[in-house]
């Protein structure tokens, strides 16, 4: 019994060990942008939903189907959305000299969807605050 135990907790530390070697500051850059995309479509049905006058109910499965695909997001790179968090974190230098090695495209995209998260955030506030 005490050999299969040590058995399962080595092959659990191996593919800990076989993920975060496969982790970098590409895939993590591609994860982040990966899931704010998702986080933003979600926005916008959930817009389109309240502009409707749909009931909360509907509004909260799109919510739950937007957390899916953002989680869905991160695991397509090897992260979940703790793991990214924390990965960050951790390298966050790691994450700033690669952005700077490969500049332009990243930031632009970056860029990109900060300004239509704006954009969804105003819209969210006009509706609201009953404008």
């Amino acid at each position: 019994m005490g050999n299969r135990i040590a058995i399962l907790i080595y092959i659990f530390c191996l593919s800990i060990t076989a993920t975060a070697q496969e982790l970098s500051p590409e895939a993590y850059v591609k994860a982040e942008l990966e899931a704010r995309r998702a986080t933003l479509n979600g926005m916008q049905a959930r817009l389109a939903l309240v502009q409707q006058g749909a009931a909360i109910v509907e509004q909260s499965n799109l919510e739950e189907q937007t957390h899916q695909n953002v989680e869905a997001a991160f695991a397509s790179y090897g992260f979940t959305g703790a793991s990214h968090a924390a990965y960050g974190t951790r390298h966050s230098k790691a994450i700033a000299a690669w952005l700077e090695a490969h500049p332009g495209e990243w930031q632009e995209q970056y860029n990109d969807l900060v300004t239509r998260f704006d954009e969804l955030s105003s819209q969210f506030d006009n509706l609201s605050n009953g404008r």
